[in-house]
């Protein structure tokens, strides 16, 4: 509980785990139920789901890139293995 840096990370990390099991189970289902409500059918509550894993996965990949372009240039490599 000293190491005030490690705190952050470990509290930002599981807010993340957090994040991700409402990606996973909470808006395929809304997603889904909203399409089948809206009158599209089955299958395109299916594909609405495919959908929003596929942007998520985009969108994870592009904030790692960026995320590894700024630690990259946030200093020697030294410090990024500390910062790691």
């Amino acid at each position: 509980m000293t190491n005030r840096g490690f705190v952050v990370f470990t509290v930002a990390m599981a807010g993340s785990y957090v994040l991700n099991f409402q990606v996973y189970l909470a808006l395929p289902l809304t997603v889904q139920n909203a399409v089948e409500a809206a009158g599209f059918g089955v299958d395109s509550g299916h594909i609405a789901v495919a959908a929003l894993f596929a942007v998520s996965a985009l969108v994870a990949i592009a904030g790692q890139v960026r995320l590894t372009d700024w630690a990259n240039a946030a200093g020697t490599p030294r410090r990024r293995c500390r910062a790691v």
